[in-house]
């Protein structure tokens, strides 16, 4: 159970729910087709670099993304990488 979660009007945020690279990739699969976000808060979530990779593969196509927060969590190079790739052209 999401202790925080808000969604509202092109803004994610589920910080600090500790949702580890399952959840996150519920939260993932929940957006795909969903390119209307703004604002998308992960930080504090215990995401490593597959849950990370999972997160980037929704939305590499998400022209409307502003601000990303995937701060406090536990990825490494192949998880910045892919936000380097998914967000560069933004």
């Amino acid at each position: 159970k999401l202790k925080n979660f808000l969604y509202f009007r092109g803004n994610l945020n589920v910080a600090g729910n500790l949702l580890g690279d399952s959840g996150i990739e519920v939260v993932a699969n929940c957006l795909v087709g969903k390119e209307f976000l703004v604002n998308v808060n992960v930080s504090d979530n215990k995401i490593t670099n597959d849950g990370c990779i999972k997160l980037m593969s929704v939305l590499w196509d998400c022209d409307t993304l502003e601000d990303f927060n995937i701060s406090g969590n536990e990825i490494e190079t192949a998880g910045a990488k892919s936000i380097a790739n998914a967000l560069g052209d933004k």
